[in-house]
């Protein structure tokens, strides 16, 4: 399995946000997308990946912002 990570900071707070996704089957889950949607899609694209699970550590609006747009944008689950 060939294993992508990569850490996005997004934020006024400088939240760090993560994708991790295997390049096999295309898909990846984010943790903690705390704001700045635009620019952790854009990582995602770029490392040729798909959203298909948003996971939170915890509830502070600074992990979870951009769970919103994102999950409608993506389809992907919450």
């Amino acid at each position: 399995m060939s294993l992508v990570l990569k850490k996005v900071v997004v934020g006024s707070m400088s939240e760090n946000a993560y994708i991790v996704g295997c390049k096999e089957s295309g898909q990846c889950i984010l943790i903690d997308p705390g704001a700045q949607a635009d620019l952790i899609l854009q990582e995602v694209e770029e490392a040729g990946l798909r959203v298909a699970l948003i996971v939170n550590t915890h509830g502070h609006g600074d992990h979870n912002g951009a769970v919103k747009e994102i999950k409608e944008r993506t389809g992907a689950e919450f």
